[in-house]
C-alpha cells in the first residue's frame, strides 16, 4: 500500500510542475521502478542516467 502510495505522489508531481523540487527524470525514474516493483508493469526499468556518467 505505502508503495502504490509513492506512485501516486510521483505521478502528482509529473503533473504539476509547480510542486517539483527534484528533477523531472528523478521522478521519471522513481515512478517507472516502484510501478515495475508494485506489478503495474512490465518493462524493466533500465537504471540509465543522462547525466554523471563515466
Amino acid at each position: 500500500m505505502l508503495l502504490t502510495s509513492e506512485v501516486d505522489a510521483a505521478l502528482v508531481q509529473l503533473a504539476d510542475q509547480s510542486l517539483r523540487t527534484v528533477p523531472r527524470d528523478y521522478i521519471r525514474g522513481v515512478h517507472d521502478a516502484i510501478a515495475w516493483v508494485c506489478g503495474y508493469s512490465d518493462d524493466l526499468p533500465s537504471g540509465e542516467t543522462t547525466a554523471g556518467t563515466t
